[in-house]
């Protein structure tokens, strides 16, 4: 046994069997590689978000400002695809139906006239929602914007109705309501 150890050993390391090893993993490559040109994830989800620049106070004609000058800056060009809305964009109580709202001081024209507007610049639509009763704000959870606990699946079919292409949701402190 220990005579046919050095024959298995070199029969094993010689030809074919170091090409079968290349011969896989190039197969193995070339599957991965194809993996990769599938169009999903190859840049991540780039665009604009208010937040940062103004809190929970950002207009409409910030909104179209903005995605106006992600085209003039070039970045529209690099892979930016979504100009999103954050907190302060929404109501503070419900349609009569139960429908989600828009603050109108804040999207004067409503938010699916502004999603279109964004579409027209060849960009995606990205809404903000917040899975408590309100939204995270700000001033401490004062400002009451909506949020969409016990509304989730007929909030997300109104923002898609409306234009939206992209759904943030937040969680802020979820307080107790008996029934819901």
């Amino acid at each position: 046994m220990t005579s046919a150890s050095p024959q298995l050993f070199r029969m094993l390391l010689g030809p074919p069997f170091p090409q079968l090893i290349v011969l896989a993993i190039l197969l193995g490559l070339i599957a991965f590689s194809d993996a990769l040109n599938n169009g999903v994830g190859r840049t991540p989800a780039m665009g604009w978000n208010p937040y940062n620049a103004y809190l929970c106070t950002t207009t409409e004609a910030q909104y179209r400002a903005a995605a106006q000058s992600l085209i003039d800056l070039g970045l529209k060009g690099l892979g930016y695809q979504y100009v999103n809305l954050d907190c302060g964009w929404q109501g503070k109580t419900r349609a009569s139906n139960g429908t989600f709202t828009w603050d109108a001081a804040q999207i004067p024209s409503g938010v699916p006239a502004l999603a279109s507007y964004v579409h027209s610049l060849g960009f995606k639509f990205g809404m903000y929602s917040d899975g408590g009763v309100f939204a995270c704000d700000f001033v401490g959870g004062t400002a009451h914007y909506l949020g969409s606990l016990g509304h989730e699946a007929d909030d997300a079919k109104t923002f898609a109705s409306w234009g939206a292409d992209y759904l943030k949701v937040q969680f802020c402190p979820t307080f107790y309501v008996p029934g819901l």
